[in-house]
């Protein structure tokens, strides 16, 4: 089975330019499940103007936001191990609002990288002992398989923004 990364590209579109807080206890990069009740979409700012088309995910952010569209083709393929939080993207300079966007939430990690023939860059050290992997940056990822257990979606434990399905 061949894996796809949905990492964001940085100079393409408009990216998101403040998030909603949320408590700091609620981790959207740490693969659980979330008890999150809210009772209005959160709001994402960006800089978009009002007649083109933000993106349709903002993965690299720390609470990830992808379009409907995304998450219909996400369960569509039979991916289910996810939660989505009603969301907008909002250019409070012109007043736009886009609508139909989610707040994403992957519940997996999985330490499924094949090390030795994965190539990293280190962004900061862990501490294997304690419990703490590195933080890497991943300029080649090779899955390993038999790592995996039969998960379409997860993020990988040294480098959660990435999202792997």
């Amino acid at each position: 089975m061949g894996y796809f990364l949905i990492k964001e590209n940085l100079t393409y579109g408009y990216p998101i330019t403040d998030t909603p807080n949320v408590d700091d206890d609620i981790s959207f990069l740490e693969g659980h499940f979330l008890d999150l009740k809210i009772s209005e979409p959160l709001v994402f700012e960006t800089n978009c103007p009002p007649d083109e088309f933000p993106g349709h995910s903002f993965f690299h952010k720390v609470i990830p936001v992808c379009s409907e569209l995304m998450v219909n083709i996400f369960r569509a393929s039979g991916i289910d191990n996810f939660q989505v939080f009603p969301a907008v993207l909002v250019n409070k300079e012109t007043n736009t609002v886009w609508k139909n966007y989610y707040a994403f939430n992957a519940i997996g990690v999985i330490d499924a990288a094949n090390r030795d023939k994965s190539e990293v860059f280190e962004i900061m050290p862990g501490d294997e002992d304690g419990g703490m992997p590195a933080l890497v940056d991943y300029e080649k990822l090779v899955i390993d398989p038999t790592r995996v257990g039969g998960m379409y979606l997860f993020r990988e434990l040294r480098s959660p923004r990435l999202l792997i399905f």
